[in-house]
């Protein structure tokens, strides 16, 4: 066997597992969807990935608001792909809210790519009253 075909084989066997572990995500997500009250998609801001996923305890909250920004380095992800990341603080009484941002595609730009997304998150986050429960 060539070199070529065993690299291809290489990343065809890691391209797979990525799937198989996107897929189990996505299943754990369902779950979590089945089992706690959310709101899925809410606008934040006024590009179409500037969006979250809120994810509420089943009873009065107990705890604090996580803020998750997925992962993927603003190249790829989004909020809707993460909400078993939360599943530990909702069984806790805490929020989980997934942010999705725009993405930074081939803007080498780290201000503007990394800081500004974050930035506008945060601000936006914060200046909503923590009184305010969202029922969905």
């Amino acid at each position: 066997m060539s070199g070529a075909a065993s690299e291809e084989q290489t990343v065809g066997a890691a391209q797979q597992a990525v799937a198989r572990a996107h897929g189990a995500m996505v299943s754990r997500t369902a779950a979590v969807r089945a089992a706690y009250p959310h709101l899925l998609g809410v606008a934040y801001g006024t590009a179409p990935r500037q969006t979250y996923d809120l994810y509420l305890p089943r009873a009065e909250p107990a705890g604090p608001v996580l803020v998750f920004l997925h992962g993927g380095g603003f190249r790829a992800g989004e909020a809707g792909e993460v909400g078993d990341h939360g599943l530990p603080y909702l069984q806790a009484g805490g929020i989980f809210l997934a942010m999705g941002c725009r993405l930074r595609g081939g803007d080498p730009d780290l201000v503007n790519g990394l800081v500004t997304p974050t930035t506008s998150q945060r601000t936006w986050v914060s200046s909503r009253p923590a009184a305010r429960r969202p029922r969905p």
